[in-house]
């Protein structure tokens, strides 16, 4: 992402996909970078990169907790997400382009 490389991955997606964690009221929080990946570069197809965005949503039990708008060529951004009580997760996203999760990690309740 902006030439930068992030390992660990949590996921990488293209387009609309839901990612979905069963919590079980296990966990305390979730956090990472997500953003847009570089390989848009080889999608000779997109003429005017200001149309490559789409929304990343964490929806936790049904109830958006947070919401990002990402654009390609932008620099990563930070989530984080209080996940205390909550049983489901869904990381959606939504539009064009390839999505990536860096550095994603689930804090267990104490």
């Amino acid at each position: 992402m902006l030439g930068n490389t992030y390992i660990p991955s949590l996921g990488y997606t293209n387009s609309t996909d839901d990612y979905i964690f069963e919590l079980n009221n296990k966990y305390k929080s979730f956090t990472a970078t997500i953003g847009m990946d570089d390989t848009k570069k080889s999608w000779s197809w997109w003429e005017d990169e200001s149309q490559i965005y789409g929304k990343v949503l964490l929806i936790g039990d049904g109830r958006v907790l947070e919401e990002k708008t990402i654009r390609y060529g932008d620099e990563a951004q930070k989530i984080s997400d209080d996940l205390t009580g909550y049983n489901k997760l869904i990381i959606r996203f939504d539009g064009c382009g390839n999505y990536d999760i860096m550095n994603g990690r689930f804090l267990f309740k104490d």
